[in-house]
């Protein structure tokens, strides 16, 4: 997924639209200015609460760590979310970042996640548009906003 991600970030970044036939992942940005938007209309996650527990408090502290010295990341919640056209839950880790930068933050981002869990655990990774911000604010509290400088 991550390859896929990178590809994606790729084309987005070079102003390219990808094809119709292209796969493209649920952790693509989501932004209002995607040109992905209207391909991921379907995939709009519904927010349901905030992702709670003892490892989910580590990968918390450790990403606030690692976005205390990213500027480009203003908040982060991490959520359980559903899709319209999946069944069961998935975990989010939701992001107010700078679209600069994005490529190496889910890298980075990847390498706490996969440290912890199964290479077979699934983490969405949601760069959210302002009305996203709303919807997931509603239902959690971010556990990472950065100061003010």
């Amino acid at each position: 997924m991550v390859e896929q991600l990178l590809e994606w970030l790729h084309d987005e970044v070079a102003g390219h639209t990808p094809s119709p036939a292209t796969h493209v992942p649920k952790s693509v940005p989501t932004d209002d200015h995607s040109p992905a938007q209207t391909m991921l209309a379907r995939w709009r996650p519904q927010f349901l609460r905030e992702q709670l527990g003892e490892v989910e408090n580590f990968l918390k502290e450790e990403w606030s760590a690692l976005f205390q010295v990213r500027p480009d990341v203003q908040a982060a919640w991490l959520v359980s979310v559903r899709y319209p056209e999946e069944a069961g839950t998935q975990v989010a880790l939701c992001l107010r970042a700078a679209r600069a930068g994005r490529e190496s933050l889910v890298e980075q981002v990847s390498v706490a996640f996969t440290g912890l869990f199964d290479p077979d655990e699934k983490l969405l990774i949601l760069f959210l548009s302002s009305e996203q911000e709303k919807q997931v604010g509603a239902v959690a509290n971010a556990f990472y906003v950065a100061m003010a400088s």
